[in-house]
């Protein structure tokens, strides 16, 4: 038996017409590449801008209802009061310290609207919501973003923070 020889196919010689084919064929590949790139980064950038506006209104509307439904005696877990009424100033137990921010308590007294930021005390992030209930003045200060417990509208006013612990660390 003889052995079987393998014969690669010709090709034809690269003329300078297939060349121009081959490079145009790239720089529409490479267009095409670039004009869905751009597109997946703006639809990117408007998913993270639709995101923060959503947490930002949600932040707004869980602080809000806190102030309405929760006292000093037994915020949610991960959350701090403090209530300043008669010029005397009553905080939750183990308020971390840096909270409340006293600019936001004076601003509000001295007739801002409710104030709502962020702030970083000690390495930690806090939503912060400053605003007037009845005739005092109450600020509200949640850990952020991250608690490890149930969100705030969970919870029910009354219920003692060590009574929410145990309830939810049952449940883990």
């Amino acid at each position: 038996m003889s052995p079987v020889r393998f014969r690669a196919p010709r090709r034809a010689a690269p003329n300078s017409e297939r060349r121009g084919l081959a490079r145009t064929q790239w720089t529409i590949a490479r267009r095409i590449a670039l004009v869905m790139s751009v597109i997946t980064l703006l639809v990117g950038i408007i998913i993270c801008s639709a995101m923060v506006m959503s947490q930002r209104a949600e932040a707004a509307h869980e602080t809000q209802w806190g102030i309405e439904h929760n006292t000093v005696d037994s915020p949610p877990v991960c959350v701090w009061m403090t209530v300043e009424r008669d010029g005397k100033v009553i905080s939750t137990p183990g308020t971390p310290a840096g909270l409340p921010v006293m600019s936001s308590l004076n601003a509000v007294r001295n007739g801002a609207p409710p104030v709502l930021e962020r702030v970083r005390r000690h390495g930690e992030l806090y939503t912060v919501r400053t605003a007037r209930r009845g005739a005092g003045l109450l600020s509200f200060h949640s850990l952020d973003p991250n608690c490890p417990h149930v969100p705030l509208h969970r919870y029910r006013p009354g219920v003692t923070r060590e009574a929410q612990l145990t309830r939810w660390s049952m449940r883990a």
